[in-house]
């Protein structure tokens, strides 16, 4: 017995020494293996969305585990080792060499595992939570990587977490799993335990990824192509869900999570309903959700997102990546249908789906091309995922660590729901984008669901959209909200004379003058008029209040009225169209950027929003508008007005236009109000409307009527031509004009659905008697493709010629004339990508992806790329002239470091219709104040003014000192503005200021290319300046732009240094600046307030999402672009200095 123990332990010896020199054989193997292949879809979609918005951290997947023992740091870093020798995608990097990713499989390597301690801090868990979400939250560069990081934090003695964190790109939600077993095993084996065996893996991620693209080909790519094409076909491009906020302009993650749980006997009535039905609780739980959302959308059409696990063959079982797959479920409630037929029609949908969920969604996108907005997710915005084992405790017994639930507060769709169930129970979570809903909308929604659910499931033979979504509770807390408010009845008219508005804006004008006014009634159309006039300089006696009665005031002129009037009170009433009768009231200021809104109800009348089936709808929900009188024995008849609205949180009214004008394209209601919102976000826009027209051929299409806000315009009334039938002057050079700048901004801030394809200009909107626009009478559109460009204009100078074969080549196609738009020809992100990196080695211009969501047309994109760099050598001074406008004041900006003026020229456009000039930077100066008085110099002699002066980065610094000067020599130089600008207090002649200087400049180069950001080795500032720069260019290889050869980077350098010692070496002297300093901090930026508090007595702070860089980059850049137009139009300058321009 003895004898056969000990050979059996030597045979176990034999064989473990033999795995051991296996496994030494295959890592010698990875070691040297560093293959290259292709990605897969869903790696390419992610890959573009992070060149689309860098720094992104929307797809970190941080994982958190909990442990009441210090885990050994060594073993844990030698087992992550060992999972990352396994999996060769934890190592891979995605290099785009000709702009094209490619997966790059590097070496195998140990991750560093850092520690992190928090348990000195005043409350341990909140501050472990906190630093983790920030180390957690820290962008992954996909092209060098490594896109896998780990960390210990010890929050107590016996408190420990262990955080991973990695990027979507690499593995997805099923591979967490793999990942534990793995770690929790190698973990086992390296702190003395049994010998972790996983069976080999037959397959790599790249392997997978190679499949995917050679299967989808021939006959299996046409079936799924034919199906998915009659699946979508007509489908709407957008989930119009009632928003607490108006979608930003920019790509925003901050999201948002709400949890909640539903009564076992519902989750046991799901699961009898199913049985009944012969499905699943997932198709029914499917199904209630795409009805609760068209109701809440008003919708009948409904597309939700479905994650499912893409790992649908034996051989990809064990391997980490990124597999999952998105279906899209499309939900048919045309016609009423009751549960059991929505059910039924779901199931139809479901099992379509799954039956072709090979289909990447990523490449479903790029074939069908659904309509455009980087800011809005294509095909589908909400995402309903149901997982059967939702509460089950996920535990790593070897390393004793549980799963801890995070959030990391990011979410990538405007609403997710989770839904699990377990046992008996059921439950879930909304993720949602907080910067479109309030969390309160949430916790009514999970109450509006399992209401739903509960009332369906015990009627299922009842059409779904007759169940009432309130119960008695809901009903008495809407009474309580939107109750009139104590303030609701309008005070007393002033003593004084009272002005009844009629028609004449002239009589209004004459009736004002004649002597003080306390109040004047009048309506929205007549107030535009009486406000452009005040605007435009016309002597206008404000009155001590003016009230505003008949359809909503826009919120647009009422802003512009409390700026025009300042010493008026502005109230708003709410009549119904049909009988006049006042419902509403609103002093104006008292309601945040939204809809129209009308205010709350009067005493006396109740106002009540409803359903088709006249059933009480939640806040927030749009419905139709009922309004009664209350009390007084008036019976309490209700009137119908014709008005759709909705119920807002503070319980005030919004209304959202007219039932019988309501507009749907391509089965997407327009929301006719937020288009005419974006419009009037436009300076050059007066007023407002939108309406659906056909066009020549016969379809519905979107038209804007607009009415522009003239600086210099007459007085109403005295022009020929100033009544309510005002005819059109669409064809005109000025009207072509906006047209086209018009259609730049709603590019940029709509989807493509919803933007208009005519902008029609009038010099005012007719009216009705009432006093309403009445939109009847709206001209129809010109065709303005036979009044603008024809249909196909061939390219007329080198640069389109150069754009145009780009274009020809990316896109495959024999021709592209200059007005073509990309999107529509075929283009989409990733070709996107392949046109602007041929454009950096053709022209030597760098360009952010999104530019070509701005400029579609090879024309739009010559012209921008021209602006920036032609002409720019040809000057003889510093000061250009980078954009023309006839709305004073001017603005002028100084360089940065760098000397370029190339940041400045999106900046400029989104100032519309305004004077910009721009400093380049270049010429030798002893000192910064020099330099500074030489551009004043230099400013004063091209533009006698009004102008502001401002900056970013250094350029503030400069511009902050000519100011100085223009106040020391009497003159107001008016309000300056410093974006992220910042005083340097460092020595000019120190080592420390040389090697910064380098560093920073790397940073700021890199950032200007549109490169990652790269960091010096340690000891370059030992080396000459031109044999350090030639080290960094060899080491970017072919990913250097074109153009950019070592003379170009040292004489970058050059005047980056220069610039950067003459700011080193300011010291603003003598008493404190006395004039404003706008100071438009970047968050992500060290803070620079009290430096410049210390030299300016009145410092006003913006604070702006972003960092240094992208802050003038879109999305951030639109923010500073608000800032600084809202300084230039506060400026108060009067229309005599205006007219100097």
């Amino acid at each position: 017995m003895t004898d056969q123990i000990s050979t059996d332990a030597l045979e176990e010896k034999r064989r473990r020494l033999a795995r051991l020199l296996a496994e030494r054989d295959r890592d010698r193997g990875h070691d040297q293996e560093t293959r290259t292949g292709p990605v897969s879809f869903a790696q390419r979609r992610l890959w573009i969305l992070d060149r689309l918005v860098p720094g992104s951290c929307a797809y970190n997947i941080p994982i958190v585990l909990r442990t009441p023992t210090a885990p050994d740091r060594r073993a844990l870093a030698g087992a992550l080792a060992r999972v990352v020798r396994r999996h060769e995608v934890l190592r891979t990097v995605f290099p785009a060499p000709d702009g094209m990713p490619v997966q790059q499989v590097r070496p195998p390597f140990e991750p560093v595992v850092e520690e992190l301690d928090v348990s000195a801090a005043p409350d341990p868990s909140a501050a472990a939570e906190e630093r983790v979400k920030q180390w957690s939250g820290q962008p992954f560069d996909l092209a060098t990587g490594p896109l896998l990081r780990a960390a210990t934090v010890r929050v107590s003695d016996d408190e420990h977490l262990i955080a991973l964190c990695v990027h979507h790109i690499v593995c997805d939600g099923w591979s967490v799993g793999t990942l534990f077993r793995e770690l929790d095993a190698f973990y086992h084996e390296l702190t003395g335990g049994a010998v972790a065996s996983p069976p080999e893996l037959p397959q790599q991620y790249v392997d997978y990824a190679i499949w995917q693209r050679g299967r989808l080909t021939g006959e299996r790519e046409r079936e799924l192509t034919s199906y998915w094409r009659e699946r979508l076909e007509g489908a709407p491009g957008i989930l119009q869900l009632p928003m607490d906020r108006a979608r930003p302009t920019g790509h925003r993650v901050n999201g948002g999570n709400e949890e909640f749980e539903f009564p076992e006997d519902l989750a046991r009535a799901v699961h009898a309903f199913a049985l009944e039905e012969r499905t699943t609780p997932f198709t029914v739980l499917l199904t209630c959700f795409s009805a609760l959302m068209g109701r809440y959308s008003g919708q009948e059409d409904v597309l939700l997102g479905v994650p499912v696990a893409g790992q649908t063959h034996q051989e990809l079982e064990g391997l980490i990546g990124f597999f999952v797959n998105t279906l899209v479920v499309r939900s048919d409630l045309t016609g009423a249908p009751t549960l059991r037929e929505a059910v039924r029609r779901g199931k139809d949908a479901v099992l379509g789906a799954f039956a072709h969920q090979d289909m990447p969604f990523e490449k479903l996108v790029i074939d069908f091309q659904p309509d455009r907005n980087p800011t809005v997710s294509p095909v589908f915005q909400v995402l309903f995922n149901y997982q059967t084992a939702g509460d089950e405790r996920v535990r790593l017994p070897h390393l004793d660590a549980d799963l801890v639930p995070f959030d990391s507060g990011i979410v990538r769709f405007d609403l997710e729901l989770n839904l699990y169930a377990h046992e008996r129970r059921l439950g879930g979570s909304w993720v949602y984008n907080a910067e479109l809903f309030d969390a309160a909308v949430m916790r009514r929604m999970s109450r509006t669901f399992g209401r739903l659910l509960t009332r369906a499931l015990a009627d299922p033979d009842r059409p779904i959209a007759a169940l009432a979504l309130l119960d008695d509770a809901d009903l008495a807390e809407l009474d309580r909200l939107t109750a009139p408010a104590a303030d609701a009845l309008p005070p007393a008219a002033p003593a004084g004379r009272i002005v009844e508005a009629g028609d004449d804006p002239r009589a209004v004008l004459d009736a004002l003058a004649a002597g003080e006014t306390a109040e004047l009634r009048i309506r929205p159309g007549l107030l535009h008029r009486l406000v452009a006039a005040a605007e435009n300089g016309a002597a206008v006696r404000a009155p001590r209040r003016i009230v505003v009665s008949g359809e909503p005031l826009p919120l647009a002129l009422e802003r512009r009225c409390l700026a025009a009037l300042p010493t008026a009170e502005l109230h708003t009433l709410y009549t119904t169209p049909a009988t006049g009768a006042v419902a509403t009231r609103r002093c104006a200021g008292d309601a945040p950027a939204g809809h129209d809104v009308a205010g709350r109800p009067l005493p006396g009348r109740r106002v009540r929003i409803l359903d088709a089936h006249g059933n009480p709808v939640p806040v927030g929900v749009p419905g139709e508008v009922h309004v009664s009188r209350t009390g007084g024995g008036s019976g309490g008849t209700e009137t119908d007005t014709g008005d759709l609205g909705r119920f807002r949180e503070d319980g005030a009214l919004e209304i959202l236009g007219r039932r019988d004008e309501q507009v749907h394209l391509k089965q997407v209601r327009v929301p006719r109000a937020e288009i005419e919102a974006v419009l009037l976000t436009h300076e050059a826009v007066g007023d407002a409307r939108v309406d659906a027209r056909l066009d020549a051929t016969g379809n519905l299409v979107l038209v804007a009527y607009l009415v522009p806000h003239r600086p210099h315009a007459p007085a109403p009334g005295s022009g020929p031509d100033s009544g309510p039938d005002s005819g059109s002057d669409s064809g005109s050079e000025e009207a072509g004009r906006l047209r086209e700048a018009l259609r730049a901004h709603c590019q940029r801030l709509l989807p493509e659905v919803l933007l208009p394809t005519s902008y029609v200009v009038l010099d005012a909107f007719p009216l009705t008697p009432d006093g309403r626009v009445d939109r009847a009478a709206l001209p129809a559109p010109v065709a303005e493709r036979e009044t603008a460009a024809p249909g196909h204009t061939e390219p007329s100078t080198p640069l389109e010629e150069a754009l145009a074969e780009i274009w020809r080549s990316v896109l495959g196609l024999p021709s592209v004339g200059v007005h073509d738009n990309f999107f529509l020809l075929g283009g989409h992100s990733l070709l996107a990508v392949q046109v602007m990196a041929r454009l950096r080695r053709a022209t030597g211009v760098d360009l952010p992806v999104s530019v070509l969501f701005r400029y579609r047309t090879i024309a739009d994109l010559a012209v921008r790329i021209g602006s920036l760099g032609a002409g720019a050598e040809e000057r003889p001074g510093a000061l250009a002239r980078i954009q023309s406008g006839t709305v004073a004041p001017a603005l002028a900006l100084v360089h940065p470091a760098g000397g370029s003026v190339f940041c400045y020229a999106s900046l400029a456009t989104a100032l519309t219709n305004r004077t910009v000039y721009a400093f380049e930077g270049g010429q030798e100066a002893p000192s910064h104040e020099a330099r500074a008085a030489s551009y004043l110099a230099e400013l004063e002699a091209a533009d006698p003014g009004p102008f502001l002066l401002g900056g970013w980065s250094l350029g503030g610094t400069l511009a902050f000192e000519m100011a100085r000067q223009l106040h020391a020599r009497g003159q107001d130089p008016g309000p300056v503005v410093l974006i992220d600008s910042f005083l340097y207090d460092g020595d000019p002649d120190s080592p420390d200021t040389h090697a910064y200087l380098l560093h920073s400049f790397l940073r700021d180069l890199t950032a200007d290319l549109g490169m990652a950001a790269r960091e010096l080795p340690p000891g370059s500032e030992f080396l000459t300046v031109r044999r350090l720069f030639a080290d960094v260019l060899d080491g970017w290889g072919d990913s250097a732009p074109a153009g950019l050869d070592l003379d170009e980077v040292v004489r970058r350098y050059g005047i980056y240094r220069d610039n950067m010692l003459g700011l080193a070496a300011y010291r603003p002297t003598g008493p404190r600046y006395p004039g404003t300093v706008h100071l438009i901090q970047a968050e992500g930026s060290p803070e620079a307030v009290e430096g410049w508090r210390a030299v300016a007595e009145d410092v006003v702070v913006h604070r702006v999402p972003g960092d240094h860089y992208s802050i003038m980059r879109n999305p951030e850049l639109v923010r500073v672009a608000h800032v600084l137009d809202g300084v230039l139009r506060a400026a108060g300058r009067t229309p005599e200095e205006a007219n100097r321009r």
